[in-house]
């Protein structure tokens, strides 16, 4: 039975732009963590500023 060499591969380092093409093509993935925090920051900072 052969034995199995310990082969790895190159790990490619990541740029910005790589990185900004994975946020373009899941954009919604984003925007559905962002939102919360998004809607809570209007709702509890900004809108009582206005004198409703």
């Amino acid at each position: 039975m052969k034995r199995m060499q310990n082969q790895t591969m190159p790990v490619k380092k990541q740029t910005w732009r790589d990185k900004a093409t994975y946020v373009k093509k899941n954009w919604q993935l984003y925007l559905f963590f962002l939102m919360p925090g998004l809607l809570l920051t209007i709702i509890f900072k900004y809108l009582p500023m206005g004198d409703f």
